[in-house]
């Protein structure tokens, strides 16, 4: 599995394109700028995204979506909760009110809740994976684990501390978070932030971030 990462222009997001060589077919780690995935995806021959994995509902990570099922309709959009669900509707929950783009998720996108999904999450037939539910930055905040890559959203931004003074953040969930993914993963595992730049868990310093 290849992954490349897109900063995006609000908040210097991330978003994380997800591939492989004999597949046409991609999935998003949230989804923010467009134009740049839509110019990968022609360069790179790939002609569908098959689903968006969102870390959580905030609007710097999920601004795009309503563009994206303009070109791919009825795109399925995987969110951690109820909670992280009623937020793609609600522009005070996701934030999008503050950052006077009122964002609404679009009627066809097809959203399911991850805490609904027993089983692995499989993106190709051989690659699959697994999420992990990480509250401190949201209630909804969730990380998703393939291969030796761990996308964390803003549950897990290397050397910064969580930001945790939004609504359902908790400061003390937030610090305990991060002390597990130090504690539960390899140190040679890839950290695929929401913001910033991708890592190894090693080269993490853990103080930093509580």
């Amino acid at each position: 599995m290849e992954v490349t990462k897109i900063k995006n222009t609000y908040f210097n997001s991330n978003t994380y394109i997800l591939s492989i060589s004999d597949s046409q077919e991609i999935w998003l780690v949230d989804c923010g700028d467009i134009k740049p995935i839509y110019d990968w995806m022609e360069k790179n021959g790939k002609t569908n995204v098959t689903g968006v994995l969102l870390t959580h509902s905030h609007f710097d990570h999920i601004y795009g979506l309503n563009n994206l099922s303009e070109k791919f309709l009825n795109i399925n959009v995987y969110v951690a909760n109820k909670e992280g669900k009623d937020a793609l509707y609600d522009i005070k929950q996701n934030g999008s009110k503050y950052a006077e783009i009122p964002f609404v998720l679009a009627d066809n996108i097809n959203v399911y809740l991850l805490q609904n999904v027993d089983e692995d999450i499989i993106l190709w037939k051989d690659i699959k994976g697994s999420c992990h539910f990480m509250k401190g930055h949201s209630q909804d905040s969730v990380c998703f684990e393939f291969a030796n890559y761990l996308f964390t959203g803003d549950s897990f931004i290397p050397n910064i501390r969580t930001v945790s003074k939004l609504k359902g953040g908790n400061k003390e969930e937030a610090k305990q978070t991060v002390l597990n993914i130090k504690k539960t993963f390899s140190g040679d595992t890839v950290i695929c932030p929401g913001h910033e730049e991708m890592c190894y868990l090693k080269e993490v310093i853990i103080e930093k971030m509580y």
